[in-house]
C-alpha cells in the first residue's frame, strides 16, 4: 500500500515536470490565437534561457568541493522534461524545470500587475505561486535536484522572467 502511494505520487510529479512543455506549446497556442508579438518574444527569451543560458551555467567547471551542490543527487530518476531518462551523474545546478517555471509565473505576475495597477492576493497570484511550489517539490521528490539547484533555478527563473517583463514591455 505504502509503496502504491509512492508510485502515485512519483506519476503525479512525472505529469508536473512536463509544465516546462506545456508552457511553451501555450504560448506559442496564444500566439497563433492572438497574433500578440510580446507573446512569441517571450516563447524565445523563455527557449533562449532554458537551451542556452541553464545549459551554460551547469557545465561551467566548477571545483570538486562544490559537487555536492552542482552535481544531482546520487537517486535521480526519470529527471528529463517528459520523465524518461535517468540523469544521474550529470550537472543538476540550476534546475532549468524551476527556472522556466518561475520564469513564466513571474512575467505573468507582472503582466497581471500593470494590468491591474496594483498586486493584491488573488486567485491569479496564488496559482502562480502554488506552480513555482508544486514543480519545487516535484523536483526534490523526484530526487532529480537538491533543495540549492531548486532554489537557484527559481532565482534565476524569477530575474529571468522580471527582465522578459521589462523587455516586452519596454520598461
Amino acid at each position: 500500500m505504502k509503496n502504491q502511494i509512492k508510485l502515485h505520487i512519483l506519476t503525479f510529479f512525472d505529469y508536473v515536470s512536463a509544465i516546462p512543455i506545456t508552457i511553451y506549446i501555450a504560448l506559442l497556442y496564444q500566439f497563433i490565437l492572438s497574433e500578440n508579438i510580446s507573446i512569441l518574444f517571450l516563447f524565445f527569451e523563455m527557449l533562449y534561457v532554458d537551451r542556452i543560458v541553464v545549459p551554460f551555467i551547469k557545465n561551467q567547471p566548477y571545483p570538486d568541493y562544490l559537487k555536492h551542490i552542482t552535481d544531482r543527487p546520487q537517486n535521480a530518476q526519470r529527471c528529463d522534461y517528459l520523465s524518461r531518462e535517468p540523469l544521474r551523474n550529470k550537472a543538476g545546478f540550476p534546475s532549468g524545470h524551476m527556472t522556466v517555471t518561475a520564469m513564466f509565473a513571474v512575467y505573468q505576475i507582472c503582466d497581471k500587475f500593470i494590468q491591474s495597477g496594483k498586486l493584491h492576493y488573488d486567485i491569479h497570484l496564488f496559482i502562480h505561486i502554488m506552480l513555482i511550489v508544486t514543480m519545487g517539490f516535484a523536483r526534490y521528490y523526484k530526487q532529480c535536484h537538491n533543495v540549492i539547484q531548486i532554489l537557484v533555478g527559481t532565482m534565476l527563473g524569477t530575474a529571468m522572467g522580471y527582465l522578459a517583463f521589462c523587455l516586452n514591455n519596454n520598461l
